[in-house]
């Protein structure tokens, strides 16, 4: 094989890439769709779904339901979808469970605490 061939065929697939509508491009689909089953996201019986609602009579632009922007908020804190950390109900670990209260009452009980402690 020499290298006037090996460039022929790289043109070739530049070419498919880029002239080749999307509708049209086998090439570009079978890539995709490989590249999908790899990543365990491959669905082929799914029609296409509403990314607002999840409906699958119309796409996400068409939907007649408020936009749900906190379908794609994730929480750092716990994980879950839908919040954000500031307003997460699970307790950070390595943080206090409270939220406010009289500083000068926990410094006089952690001072309190470590004074039994040391006796």
């Amino acid at each position: 094989m020499n290298f006037e061939h090996v460039f022929l065929q790289i043109q070739e697939i530049v070419r498919q890439g880029v002239e080749v509508p999307e509708g049209q491009n086998d090439l570009r689909r079978m890539q995709l769709r490989e590249l999908a089953l790899l990543n365990g996201t491959l669905r082929e019986n799914d029609s296409p779904r509403c990314s607002n609602c999840g409906a699958t009579t119309h796409r996400g632009w068409q939907c007649p339901d408020k936009p749900n922007v906190t379908n794609n908020v994730v929480c750092t804190n716990c994980g879950g979808a839908g919040h954000i950390a500031r307003d997460c109900r699970e307790r950070k670990v390595g943080k206090p469970a409270f939220v406010s209260g009289d500083k000068s009452k926990i410094d006089e009980e952690v001072t309190d605490v470590n004074d039994i402690s040391n006796n």
